[in-house]
């Protein structure tokens, strides 16, 4: 969403941005915690190799997942003041 608005991404772009936002909702568990994150990514040797890290809440995938939304706001409310 943010690479849309600073024209570093078609506008295109936005529909998978939104897409994915869509997703990393589904990752949220009740307590608000967003799992599914790796807890951490070294290079591996195949690509099989990289579905077998270990996935958890992490601080980082909070804060991702937070900047993510925030951004998506920042649009939303600018999207409403110019109509």
């Amino acid at each position: 969403m943010k690479a849309v608005r600073l024209h570093m991404l078609e506008p295109g772009n936005m529909a998978r941005a939104l897409k994915a936002m869509d997703g990393v909702i589904t990752k949220i568990n009740p307590e608000g915690a967003v799992e599914g994150v790796s807890g951490g990514t070294p290079i591996m040797p195949t690509i099989d190799a990289y579905g077998k890290l270990t996935r958890y809440p992490t601080l980082y995938g909070q804060g991702l997942t937070l900047l993510m939304f925030s951004e998506y706001l920042l649009q939303e409310k600018a999207r409403t003041q110019n109509n």
